[in-house]
């Protein structure tokens, strides 16, 4: 990065509360990258990844007004690792290439997404901020917010690396286990990081 602009990942598996923690970080000033948010827009019609996805997985996995068949998608990438990682391979530089864009006007900005850590997006971190909880808490919470069964929410959780994995590639680790003050181990980071 160049030396006006100060740029940091925020990752963690899927439950374990990276939204709430960016939404924290975005309350105290920080301009906060979703990569769900752009993994939605480059999959679009008009999305830069459109036509790799659509060649690579087929129409199978898109519904008929066009739009990517999320919940399918899913279900074969997180039940088949080498399929999982085609698709990274294929979002990741389309989503770098958003967020860099994005940076143009920005000097202080953090990334959130689960599948950072081994990206071509960790290239443009600082260092990174890894989110944990409790496997049955993230379990509880996939169920409900994604709408679906408990083996499906299993297989993505085993799918994804363990809470090992992120304390050792992450300078920072937020523990949201609902016990804690997450709002105050944000401020302490970004009061380091300042």
């Amino acid at each position: 990065m160049t030396a006006n602009k100060r740029v940091f990942g925020i990752t963690g598996g899927s439950g374990s509360g990276k939204s709430y923690v960016s939404d924290i970080f975005r309350k105290n000033g920080v301009t906060v990258f979703d990569g769900d948010v752009l993994a939605h827009e480059v999959a679009m019609p008009d999305g830069e990844a459109y036509a790799e996805l659509f060649e690579h997985f087929g129409g199978e996995y898109f519904a008929e007004n066009g739009l990517l068949d999320r919940k399918k998608l899913a279900a074969k990438v997180f039940s088949d690792k080498s399929e999982l990682g085609i698709l990274n391979g294929i979002m990741h530089k389309h989503i770098k290439g958003r967020i860099e864009r994005g940076l143009e006007n920005v000097s202080l900005a953090a990334i959130d997404g689960a599948v950072i850590i081994g990206s071509p997006v960790e290239e443009m971190c600082e260092f990174l901020v890894g989110v944990t909880a409790p496997y049955d808490k993230r379990l509880e919470r996939i169920i409900k917010r994604d709408g679906i069964g408990e083996a499906a929410a299993r297989a993505r959780l085993d799918a994804q690396p363990n809470e090992q994995f992120y304390r050792q590639n992450c300078r920072y680790i937020i523990e949201n286990d609902g016990e804690k003050s997450v709002e105050a181990e944000v401020l302490k980071i970004l009061e380091e990081f300042k």
